[in-house]
């Protein structure tokens, strides 16, 4: 789907450690259906059309709610998702 994560605009020096969250990129409707998601979650045969109706602005993932082909005790997760540790 449109989750990702990275930063932006920062100034990164070695040493320096962070957490980062998921970002939902907002280009799509958050239904959860096999059909529009692809990955490791739904069977590589399932579609993956890109659902319409997106939230049209970046903002933090709310991960999986299990409202439809994934399941919350199987693939949710709580921000953050990331470690970044430059050396």
């Amino acid at each position: 789907n449109d989750g990702f994560v990275g930063i932006n605009k920062m100034c990164l020096t070695r040493g320096d450690q962070m957490f980062l969250p998921m970002w939902d990129a907002g280009s799509e409707e958050n239904n959860e259906n096999c059909n529009s998601i692809p990955g490791t979650g739904c069977p590589t045969n399932s579609g993956n059309i890109r659902s319409l109706n997106g939230e049209g602005v970046v903002h933090i993932h709310r991960g999986i709610a299990g409202i439809a082909s994934l399941t919350k005790s199987s693939y949710d997760w709580r921000n953050p998702v990331a470690a970044l540790s430059v050396s």
